[in-house]
């Protein structure tokens, strides 16, 4: 028997909106990649990386942790709109899903940011191959857990949660926030390390709102874009798609910005960074890390970014997957990693150093 699914366009545009000014903001007054992934794995490999790495990874995850903050704070609707309890999965399947996304994420240097929003957005091959492999590890994935192949009818809702106008006030607020601090660094009011942390706390806060509004938090609306359960529901794929071309414009800016070498709200006058992307091919480590990833996303709907989020409900069943995450990365970091990356600019295939290197200046990093 069919039943009706409904799908969110209004919230899924609204919030890819907002996921690709994060991103493309960053990019813009930083030159950095706005790859959860990446910022997750700086943290955890924070005594192999340089302080100001370590500041700017940092303030970017607080900054997904405050915007899930606000919105549970918030209440009502808004609350509903962003979060949902914990699936009741096995805390088994949280654990081997949370290892193989923080494997995969690791070995494959990067997820559906930093490859799938960023990657693609600076013409990555590498990123076009792991976005395809994960995505299609996932559908496996989420298809042999399921009850069946999608059998319902989709039904497109063009009206966003009742408080949709307190999440675009938020969001607006954080681009505000974004232009005082521009500001306050044009004009010498704090060192650089604070500027960077400045700049990543505020993005971080604008992503996340940007996955709250387009419900990517919750763990059904994610997997249902998969089939999971015989339900198949597109809003993840609007939001992305959403989100895609708007990093893409943001980022064509970012090039003419430094084609022009000036920059009026450049915080990091001097300093140049290469995004003309990796030039070398698909390689084992990128495949690997992104089927693993695929696998993990697959199991329990959650990849680094909505988890941040989703980890101010004080879920026991997101704590253990966000553990055997971390943990994970850090055996790849420790053990697995060949050459430690001098800056996390190279996630996500940003094969790029603080010095403006090129590939064989960093590592074997992505």
């Amino acid at each position: 028997e069919k039943m009706a699914v409904d799908c969110d366009v209004a919230a899924a545009i609204i919030g890819g909106l907002f996921i690709g000014m994060a991103t493309g903001l960053l990019r813009i007054l930083r030159g950095k990649i706005a790859g959860n992934a990446g910022m997750v794995k700086i943290c955890v490999m924070s005594d192999r990386r340089e302080s100001e790495d370590v500041v700017d990874a940092a303030s970017f995850v607080v900054g997904l942790l405050a915007g899930g903050a606000v919105m549970l704070a918030a209440g009502g609707s808004l609350a509903d709109a962003a979060f949902a309890p914990a699936q009741e999965f096995s805390y088994w399947r949280y654990a081997i899903g949370g290892i193989c996304t923080g494997l995969g994420v690791a070995l494959g240097n990067g997820c559906t940011s930093g490859h799938g929003l960023c990657g693609l957005s600076r013409y990555s091959i590498r990123s076009l191959v792991a976005t395809c492999t994960f995505m299609g590890m996932c559908v496996v994935t989420t298809l042999s857990f399921a009850k069946g192949l999608p059998r319902e009818i989709v039904v497109f809702v063009f009206s966003p949660p009742e408080d949709v106008g307190l999440f675009i006030a938020i969001g607006v607020s954080a681009l505000v926030l974004i232009g005082v601090i521009v500001l306050v660094i044009r004009y010498g009011m704090v060192s650089e390390i604070v500027a960077g942390g400045l700049c990543h706390g505020s993005t971080g806060l604008l992503f996340a709102i940007g996955l709250g509004i387009g419900s990517m938090t919750k763990q059904a609306i994610v997997m249902e874009a998969f089939g999971a359960d015989g339900v198949w529901n597109p809003q993840l794929f609007i939001l992305f798609g959403t989100a895609l071309a708007t990093t893409f414009l943001f980022y064509r800016v970012g090039d003419r910005i430094e084609a022009s070498h000036h920059c009026p709200l450049a915080v990091t006058p001097g300093k140049t960074h290469n995004f003309s992307g990796n030039n070398k091919g698909p390689d084992r480590r990128l495949v690997t890390g992104a089927a693993l990833f695929g696998v993990g996303w697959g199991m329990c709907g959650l990849c680094p970014g909505p988890f941040i989020v989703d980890l101010v409900t004080l879920s026991l069943r997101y704590c253990v997957f966000g553990l055997c995450m971390l943990v994970a990365m850090r055996v790849e970091g420790q053990f697995l990693q060949a050459v430690p990356a001098d800056s996390y600019n190279d996630i996500s295939d940003n094969l790029v150093s603080h010095d403006g290197g090129g590939a064989d200046s960093s590592s074997t990093k992505d």
